[in-house]
């Protein structure tokens, strides 16, 4: 969009600066757009965790179950 009242130089700095504002935008779009994606990810993460400890638990369980069961056995 240039103005012939204008210089050209200020014509293209004017340019320039639209088209990194436009730059700009899009970027803080897709910022946004991964903050949303890495929450989710992170939500999922904690989620895996519980699970993961909560099945620890369990295995840790069985393994003291099956130390008793196998005291028990070796005694004569």
């Amino acid at each position: 969009m240039s103005n012939p009242r204008l210089p050209a130089r200020v014509t293209r700095l004017s340019e320039d600066l639209d088209a990194i504002m436009g730059d700009v935008l899009e970027i803080k779009t897709t910022v946004r757009e991964h903050t949303v994606i890495l929450a989710q990810h992170s939500q999922t993460l904690d989620e895996h965790t519980r699970i993961l400890d909560e099945h620890t638990r369990i295995l840790d369980d069985h393994g003291r179950k099956l130390d008793e069961i196998l005291g028990l056995l070796r005694k004569p």
